[in-house]
Formats: C-alpha cells, structure tokens, sequence
C-alpha cells in the first residue's frame, strides 16, 4: 500500500496516537523509551514476546470454573451465552429486555476505582463455519436403538451433513433477498462473555488470590442469575471451552480432514496428572504470529488478521442495534448479518467510576471555555447535559471500544472485508477508523488487548483507548441479542435467519410444558408435505418410535420405501374394499372388541360363577358354556356416573364431562412437571367405556349435531347398559363383540317390556339407535368395522402407514370420521401395550381437516389423547384447512402444546385464533414470517414456554419424496423410464441428485441408483 507524505497536521495526530500506544503497553519495562514506527514493526516480527506473551492464561480451577492468570493472583470467568431472540419481537418487547439486561449488568458490576480494580467486561460473537459439527452432534443425541438402524446414519451423516455443509459453504447458498439481503450462509452463531477485576500493588496483596477468587465465583453466580431472569442463559466454560475457541481463532482449518477433530487435536489439555501444558499460549499457536508493518496486520499460518476500530457513535441506537434482528421497511436485518466470513466482534468495557468521566469532562470543560467560538459553546452545552445526566442514581457509566476481528486468506480479501466492515457500520450509525493515507497506531496493540482477558485496565492511561460510554447504550450495542436457536437437543433441527440451527425436542420433558402434540398448519405452496417428510426423517433418526402415519393422497409412499431399504420394518395399511383376486384384503378395526376389557377396568364384576365360566371357556379343548346374562345393577349405576338430568342435551353433557377430564389432565401434567415424574392420579385414568360410548353415539348419528339432540341422558344410560352387557358376555364366553353385538343388544333392551321404566318413545330411539348401527355391519363398511380381525391390524413393526384411500373421497365423510374414531382406539391400545417398552409412539395425521368434521369426533380425540403423555404416546396433526374445523375444536387445541405454523397467512392466523388464544408477539412473529421461492419458507413454533421463528432449508431428497401433485407425479414417472429404475423411489432419488446439482451442492452417491447412471452425467 502506498503512502503519502503526512502534513503538519497528520503528523501531529499520528504523534499523539504513537504516544498513546507506547503508555498504553502493559508489559513495557519501566524507564525505556517510546519505540519507532520501525521499532515497533520489529517488536512483532523478531521479538519473543509476541501475541501469546501478552495472554495472561496459567491455569484452570475446574471446581470454581475460573481461569488463573500468570501472577496467580488474578482471575477471570467465561461464559458461553444463549442470547435473546429478537426476531418478529416488538419495540416494546425489546425495550423491556434492554431495561432488564441493564439492570442485570448495574447490579453485579458495582462501580470502583482505578486503584481498587475496576470490573472488566468482554463480550464477543462470531459465526462458526463448521456447522457440519451438528450432525455429529445429533448422532450422538440419537437414541442407541436408533443408532443401530442404518437409517439413522444415512439420514443424519448423509443427508443432513450435506445439506450442513452446502449451507455453510463461502459464499452461502443461496441470495437471501426476501428478509436479511445478505447471502445465506449456515453457520454457528457463538456467543461469549469474560469478565474479570484485575488488582496490583497493595489492593491485591491486602484481598489475595483466594478472596479475589471467591470474589469472582459470587459475580459469575449473580450475573447468571440477574441475566437468567432478563431470558439470557450463560453457561460456564472450561479450560477446553475456552481453548478451542482461541485454537480456531489463531489457526488455519484443515484441507480434507474434519475441522472438528483437528481443533480438538490440537486444543491444550490436561495430561495424565490432571496439568496443562506449562505455556499454555504457545500452544494455541501452530504458527509464530508476524505483524506486517506496511500493511498494518498480523500473519498466523496462511491467514491475515487485521483488527478494526471505531471512534464514536452518531445518533441514538436502537435496543440490539449491531446483534439484534432491526425491521427496516420491507426487510429485517441484523447489523452481524453483514459481517464478512470469520469476522469476530468485540466489546470491551470498563466499569469505571463516575468521578473518573467527570475527570474527563473537566478537562474538557477547561478546553472549552479558552474560546468562545459556537464549538465551544456547544462543548459546554453538552457537558452540562451530561453532568446532569450522570448526577442520576441508576445512571452508569463505562469506557468502552467496539471493534472487529477480521481475517482472510490474502491481503486483497482482507481489504475487501475491512471494507464491508467499514461500510456496515456507517451505515448503523458508528464511526469505524478507516485507514487511508496512514495506519491506525493503535490498531496492532489493540488487536492484542482486546483479546480475551488481555486488557489490563490498571495500566495508567490504559482507558483512553476506550470512549465514554453510558451502560445504557453499551447495552443497546451489546451481544445479549441474537435470534432464536432453540435448546440445544437436536430432535427438530430447523435454522434461523442467520443460518444456524434451531433445534427442540419436544420429547424431552425439559423442553417442554405439559405434552408433544403438535399441530401443523400450512396453506398451499407452504412446503406442508415436504416438511412433514422432512420431520419424519428426523424422527426415525433420532428417537426411531413406533411411528404411525395416516394419510390421504400418498405423500409418504417414497419414503416408506427408503426407510424400508435402510433397514425398517414397514406395514402399509390401505383402507378400501377387498379384492381376493389381487390378493387385497380391507382391514378389520373392530371398535367394539375391547369392550370385554372392562372386566379388567373394574367397570364389571363377575361372581365367582361367572368366573368359573369364564376360565372353562378358555380351556382349548372344553365345550364352551354360552352365558347370556346381564351386570348387575351395581355395576350398571356405578357406570352412570354422570349427573342424570333427562333435559340435558347429551352433546352438552359430553362437552362438559371432557371439559373437566382435560381440566384433570391439565393439572396432572403439571404436577408432573414439578414432580419431575408420571402421576399416578385416579381421576386421571383411562374411561374405556366413556370412549366406546361416544363411538357408539358417533355411529347412530353420523355426529350430525341435529341427530344428537334427539338423544338424552336416559338414553345415554341404556346405551351404557348394552356396552356392558356386551363386554360382560364377551369376557365369560371369549368372544370378540363387534358392531352387530351392541346392536342386537339395544334391540333386546328395547323389546323388554318388563322395564316399565323405559317409556315407548325411549323403546322407539333405543331401537332406532341400533337400527343405525347396523348399517355399519355389511358392506365396506362392515369389513372395517363389524368383522373380526385374521390377525393383528398392527403388527409390531416400525413404521406403519395407513392410507385412507377410499374413505378419503367425496361421499364417504361419516364413514370416515368413524374410522378415524376406531383407528385411535386401536393405537391407544398399542400405546397401552408398549407403554413400559421406552419406546415412543408417534401418530401423525396428514390432512386432518378432512377427519376432525364433528364435535364428537373432537370430544373422542380429546378424550383418547390427553392421556397419551403418560403412555409415551404423542399425536401430531397437519392440516391445510383450519375454517372447517368444528367449535369444539378449540378443547383439541387446548390440549395440544405445540402448533407449527409454515407461512401463516392472515387467513390462517384469524382461523387458529378462533380456536387458540395467540399473544401479540405470537401473531406479530408469525406475520414476519417469508418464503423465498426455490430457497427456503419460514414458520412459527408456539409452545406453552418456546417461541420461535424458524427457516425451514429442506434437503434435496425430501423436496424429492414428497412430491405428491400431478406434476410432480408425472415427472417421476418420467423419470423412472428415462433411466429405467426398478423402484419408483429411485426416481426420486434421481431427481434429487439433480436438485442438488442446481443448488451447487455435491450430491451423495447412493449405492442404490448407481445402475441408473445417473452419476455419470455431467454436472
């Protein structure tokens, strides 16, 4: 670079700044003189005491999580942060956390003296690019039975590694010019805090190392605490936290080896005596670092590090104005988004004493009134302003920097990102030092004493390369604002608009209120399909359940096929008519087969007879004794034990009786929560003949509400009857009920005219009652529903697909949502059965809004599910339609925690609240969701304590499978014959390694289309 010859006056400033340079070095020995510009470039090219002289790092207490620095005496704590989430929040909200976090700060740093030690506070963040590290991350968050499925390892270090490491690529992958107007570029936002108070001279002999420690330990606890409650988590970091960081920091990533493994190679350690190394600098370093005195910038290894400073701050700043995500008319940005690869920000702060700016402003004061010129005047203004300012009790003030940590791989990129840098922050408001005709002196020192724990603010004169700064904006500009990145347990692995990962397990009971039910709601166009294959994927990787999917219209079809090649046990279940000619036979649910279960419910009681009958008629080769009694009447009232009112509606009654069930539920869970541990409440048990009652009720009237009405409680007592009758004769004969059973039952109750009780209108409903159920024991709809089944309907595999076929299309609605009813009994039955397996049972509807038509549909769910949590058992709705949902939907939704939205329309949002109440931050961060065609869609994750805004980047081979409309039908089947696949799954396959050549990705080779030769094309 070549430069001019300085002016007077440039001469002069540059003096001035040399001088402060050579008072500012903590480790110049006393009584030598301030070096050249020449000096001063020898000083970091030859010199031993380079860089790693200046870190002060001895040693780590791993009780107390302190680092010892070099005198042994002083030390210091370091934090990883989890910052607030600031996306699609409101002005108000953020203000309000800004206010928090300054309270935080003002009540653990308390303000000293120079001589006394002042508290320094460090704060950094930084995108790390290895962003593939999370896939070793969720292999081994992955359950061991999953682990052992090949499945899992193709899906997380096959295809979510790849789409890992596509999205962190230099560069990005893709323009993102819908929301930041930055390149999407996937990394690791890290965050970190260090904090210290350095003492020398008598203050630090009259405390000593261990009270200085003890000192430190009671901050680092109080500012988690204080920060805990502004919705900031810190977490302590250890001597290889910290390491590791310094380690990447200073050294060039390796070419074809895993970054990971090579940092934490090379990261000091403890040896086998529990020591680290004795020069734990020098071994941060693979390279001597060498300053670069033309270009002003230090050479470690193949990179050049330059470090850019900032003068002052223009105008007000908003509450996270460099971390946080700031609405700017049609876009929403963050200032870091801007930040070029591997660029680190830093903010140093010392919290010095208000005595010490007025100081400052003394001598200021005494400048400005030499002259009365109108600078002068607006100097004493200003100062007037500020003393009165500072005479404020919960004013505080800081002497703080802000700069930047830049590097590249040659000297013209380095300009170049110094230049975004640069450009960046004028247009935030912050002057940065832009060197131009001459270096900045004081770069090359603060590269130095900026870095971690290096700052030594009891050097005399040390804070004047800091600026006056009020807590207040320190805090505004700070790196306590982010956006959301979820929990840390990758099971849901989305991203947000920085490109780092999002993750939740809703599994987990830490990361979640009561339950995981979820509802998924997408409009079309949203990716609803794609997300919902995507979402499977994760599930068989990282907790492989026993996995239930019922759908319509085949969208999951390519994926059982790949699941079944990688291992999985499949069940393809299709619901339509048989056909013994193809070898197709319907599937028997048989609703009414558990009713003999209520024996073991305590719902029946047997006298000793009926026992004895009971057992004779399970003995293989003994002639069956048919019994054809009844309950008895202690067992029927104990049954009714419903408020009897023969005015009331029996919709109302159910709704009610639901009502208090969830209620019961609700707080069950929540004593769980506390209690860390399942209830074992009996209010909150299973009622088996509750459920069969409203399946019952839901074939007689096909759950048309105007059918319902013209039942009552009496009728719902003769009802119960006939269900026990049923279960009791069903048990002592071992028999399997079905439809016609309960059916021929009310017609015997009805047709006894020694019940002088039941009136001829109540005989003529009982019998019109049975005479509706037995349409459903012919026909179709008898196969479904009144046959007995061969076998298991399900059978214990590991995905099990049921496909609504036939019941799916126009006419068939009641039919449907009576099969729906009796699906859900037979998997709470599964869940029952394998409750004490440790496995998860996962339900997910697809296109629920054609199933959850009626209210006694959604009383059944309600009444089914809410006791799922406490068998390991979870249902996830999807639907793209909420306007048909009925009223009632509004108790499924309250007992469902999770809702996910992919782009809520205002249509979609109006309709979910009339079910659901949203906060306004719920509907303002849904409102800022976008989609950006061909590159990503944005959603909305609500749960009972978890919000957040997501982007959802789907892999190329989930775009591939769930292509379910009739173009993409059509190109797979184009596919297939181009390339002559054996399996239609193959062609999507195909299809995705053509996505990935579009998107520049490198694709994997699957073993299994290599015969395609697919591979052999170019590119």
């Amino acid at each position: 670079m070549q430069k001019k010859e300085m002016n007077i006056f440039e001469q002069l400033v540059y003096s001035v700044r040399a001088t402060a340079a050579y008072y500012l070095d903590p480790n110049k020995p006393k009584g030598t003189k301030p070096a050249t510009n020449g000096e001063h470039a020898a000083l970091f090219q030859n010199n031993d005491l380079s860089i790693g002289s200046y870190m002060p790092y001895l040693d780590f207490d791993p009780e107390t999580n302190v680092f010892i620095f070099d005198d042994c005496m002083n030390c210091a704590v370091v934090f990883d942060v989890k910052p607030i989430p600031s996306e699609g929040r409101s002005v108000e909200f953020m203000n309000n956390k800004g206010e928090a976090i300054e309270r935080a700060l003002a009540s653990t740093f308390d303000e000293r003296d120079q001589e006394e030690g002042e508290w320094v506070l460090q704060q950094f963040r930084w995108k790390d690019s290895d962003l593939a590290s999370w896939a070793d991350e969720a292999y081994m968050y992955a359950d061991q039975y999953a682990r052992e499925c090949e499945a899992s390892d193709t899906i997380i270090n096959g295809i979510l590694r790849k789409n890992f490491e596509a999205m962190s690529k230099e560069g990005g992958l893709f323009e993102d010019s819908t929301v930041t107007l930055q390149p999407f570029q996937g990394g690791i936002e890290r965050t970190k805090i260090v904090f210290y108070r350095k003492l020398k001279g008598k203050e630090l002999r009259k405390r000593g190392a261990e009270k200085n420690k003890l000192e430190l330990v009671r901050k680092a606890k109080a500012l988690k605490d204080n920060l805990k409650s502004s919705g900031i988590e810190l977490l302590e970091n250890d001597d290889f936290d910290f390491f590791n960081w310094l380690v990447k920091l200073f050294n060039d990533k390796p070419e074809g080896q895993s970054a990971k493994e090579f940092f934490d190679s090379i990261t000091p350690k403890r040896n086998d005596e529990g020591e680290l190394p004795l020069d734990i600098p020098a071994s941060i370093f693979l390279n001597k670092p060498k300053y670069n005195a033309k270009t002003n910038t230090y050479q470690i290894g193949k990179t050049h590090h330059k470090l850019v400073r900032t003068s002052s701050v223009n105008g007000g700043l908003s509450v996270g104005q460099l971390t946080g995500e700031l609405s700017n008319g049609a876009s929403s940005t963050c200032f870091t988004d801007s930040m070029p690869s591997g660029t680190m920000m830093c903010i140093t702060s010392v919290f010095c004493s208000k005595d010490y700016i007025r100081n400052i402003m003394g001598a200021k004061s005494m400048v400005s009134q030499s002259s009365i010129g109108s600078e002068n005047a607006t100097m004493r203004e200003s100062l007037e302003y500020h003393e009165a300012f500072l005479s404020e009790k919960t004013v505080r003030p800081t002497m703080s920097s802000l700069s930047f940590y830049v590097r590249a791989n040659d000297l013209e990129t380095l300009d170049d990102r110094v230049d975004t840098v640069n450009s960046a922050l004028l247009r935030s408001n912050i002057t940065p030092i832009v060197e131009k005709d001459y270096f900045d002196p004081l770069s090359s020192n603060a590269f130095i004493y900026h870095l971690p724990m290096c700052f030594d603010a009891t050097v005399p004169r040390a804070k004047q390369c800091l600026i006056p700064m009020y807590l207040h904006d320190m805090v505004n500009l700070s790196v306590f604002y982010g956006r959301e990145v979820g929990t840390g347990n990758p099971l849901l692995i989305m991203f947000n608009r920085s490109g780092s990962v999002l993750t939740n397990d809703f599994f987990r009971k830490s990361d979640r209120q009561a339950n995981a039910h979820m509802l998924v709601t997408g409009s079309t166009g949203a990716g609803k399909s794609a997300t919902l294959v995507y979402l499977t994927l994760l599930l068989v990787a990282i907790k492989r359940p026993r996995l239930y999917i019922i759908e319509a219209g085949g969208s999951f079809r390519l994926i059982a096929e790949f699941l079944r090649h990688h291992g999985l046990s499949m069940n393809n279940v299709t619901l339509k008519p048989s056909n013994p000619a193809k070898g197709e036979f319907c599937p028997s649910m048989a609703p009414f087969s558990d009713l003999p279960l209520l024996v073991e419910d305590g719902k029946i009681t047997l006298s000793d007879e009926e026992q004895r009958i009971a057992n004779h008629n399970r003995q293989a080769d003994a002639q069956k004794i048919v019994f054809d009694g009844l309950v008895s009447d202690d067992d029927l009232q104990a049954a009714n034990n419903f408020e009897f009112t023969t005015s009331t509606n029996i919709l109302d009654a159910f709704k009610q009786e639901v009502s208090d069930e969830l209620e019961k539920s609700r707080l069950a869970a929540a004593l769980d929560k506390v209690r860390d541990t399942d209830t074992d409440d009996e209010d909150e048990q299973k009622d088996r003949l509750g459920e069969m009652e409203l399946l019952a009720f839901m074939m007689a009237t096909g759950g048309e509400e105007a059918e319902v009405a013209q039942y009552n409680q009496a009728d719902r007592r003769y009802l119960r009857k006939a269900l026990l009758n049923v279960g009791k004769k069903g048990y002592i004969n071992n028999e399997f009920p079905n439809v016609q059973s309960v059916a021929d039952e009310l017609f015997e109750i009805a047709a006894d005219k020694s019940n002088t009780r039941l009136l001829e209108d109540g005989r003529i409903r009982l019998n019109k009652m049975a005479a509706a159920l037995e349409l459903y024991t012919e026909g179709f709809e008898g196969e479904l529903l009144n046959s007995t089944p061969s076998g298991e309907v399900f059978p214990d595999v590991d995905v099990t697909i049921i496909d609504l076929a036939t019941l799916a299309k126009p006419g068939n609605e009641t039919l449907l949502a009576i099969v729906y009813v009796a699906l859900l009994q037979r998997l709470n039955g599964l869940a029952e059965k394998y409750q004490m397996s440790g496995r998860l049972l996962i339900k997910i509807t697809d296109e629920s809004h054609l199933v959850t038509t009626n209210n006694l549909i959604i009383l059944y769910i309600v009444k089914v599910v809410k006791l799922w949590r406490k068998l390991n058992g979870f249902a996830w709705f999807a639907t793209q339609n909420l306007k048909d949902f009925p009223a009632e939907a509004e108790k499924m939704l309250e007992m469902i925690e999770w809702v996910m939205m992919l782009l809520p329309t205002p249509k979609a949002l109006k309709e979910l609240q009339q079910y659901k109440t949203l906060t306004e931050e719920q509907e303002l961060m849904a409102q800022s969701a976008k989609k950006q065609e061909k590159s990503y869609t944005e959603g909305c994750l609500f749960g009972s304590n978890f919000n957040a805004l997501f982007r959802v980047i789907q892999p190329s081979e989930c775009l591939a499978m769930a292509g379910t409309d009739g173009e993409e039908k059509e190109e797979m089947a184009i596919l297939s014959k181009r390339y002559k696949t054996t399996e239609l799954w193959h062609a999507a396959f195909i299809k995705a390694v053509q996505l990935d050549r579009i998107r520049g990705i490198e694709p994997i080779r699957y073993p299994f289309i290599e015969y395609t030769g697919v591979y052999d094309e170019a590119a």
